[in-house]
């Protein structure tokens, strides 16, 4: 698999991303349920209609593709690609000095603007053992980049990130992915309860780290990774059911300027393990 994707890494990224839409569509066509998730998360964040749903059919595929290409070439190649306007959002964060959280939601080329934090300041994110132990070792060449190291999904990760932080170096977090038991808080997204991540909140208490949100966008059209970054201003209150409300309102908001570069395949209404009852008697809905 390894020498397949380094191979893979050598096309141009608009082969890449062509590959990736017929992959996407074939995916799409083969799996009931994911048909059947990606409508209903579109119909739920009130965003569906046939050209989105299309479009993020494509993107979802071509996201996936163009992983060789930001995991297994040179760090200074995929920054070269990278088209942003908003280093001063950066720029400012970085600058008060007391670590920055970029928030990295599934959405477009969010592997690609890894790369352009990590070539300026040291940057750690997350990390969770693939279920597939094949998969480890291509996932720990991708996100052990240069300038990039990981934490284990552990309580000695978390301390890991904290300790980044008062560095005064960066970290990054997945905020739209469902967080293990005991590690999350059943909060809106889009109008439905979703167990959502509550490590942002965490970090930002013990830091006082600048909050930043990722935007990031394929075009391959163009061949270029399209990135540009908002700050998060945290709600006034200490409560991580406030805080985690806000990012998810902050997420939409971001989802609704670029609804066809969002994997709405991916299972957010999930109930995990060990996590507690959803409120409204949606268990068995969410299981």
């Amino acid at each position: 698999m390894l020498t397949l994707l380094r191979v893979l890494s050598l096309l141009p990224l608009r082969a890449l991303a062509a590959i990736g839409s017929v992959g996407g569509w074939i995916t799409w066509a083969c799996s009931r349920r994911y048909r059947s998730r990606m409508s209903a998360n579109l119909r739920q964040a009130g965003l569906y209609s046939r050209a989105t749903r299309n479009a993020a059919i494509a993107a979802a595929g071509q996201a996936l593709a163009i992983l060789p290409k930001i995991w297994l070439r040179p760090n200074a190649e995929v920054k070269r690609r990278i088209v942003c306007n908003s280093l001063d959002v950066l720029d400012a964060a970085e600058a008060e000095g007391r670590g920055v959280i970029y928030l990295v939601p599934h959405i477009g080329c969010f592997e690609a603007a890894a790369s352009l934090l990590a070539s300026r300041k040291p940057l750690m994110a997350m990390y969770r053992l693939p279920h597939k132990s094949y998969l480890n070792e291509v996932l720990r060449l991708g996100r052990l980049r240069e300038g990039m190291t990981v934490a284990p999904a552990t309580l000695g990760g978390v301390r890991e990130l904290a300790r980044a932080l008062k560095r005064g170096d960066t970290v990054a977090i997945l905020p739209d992915q469902a967080p293990s038991g005991g590690e999350g808080l059943w909060v809106d997204f889009f109008g439905k309860p979703a167990y959502t991540i509550t490590l942002p909140a965490k970090l930002w208490r013990m830091s006082g780290a600048a909050i930043v949100i990722t935007e990031p966008r394929l075009d391959a059209l163009h061949g270029v990774y399209r990135v540009e970054f908002t700050r998060f201003v945290p709600p006034a209150s200490d409560d991580a059911a406030v805080f985690t409300l806000a990012m998810n309102h902050a997420l939409e908001d971001l989802i609704r300027r670029m609804p066809d570069q969002y994997l709405w395949g991916y299972n957010r209404y999930k109930h995990p393990a060990g996590a507690p009852e959803p409120p409204g008697g949606l268990a068995n809905h969410l299981r």
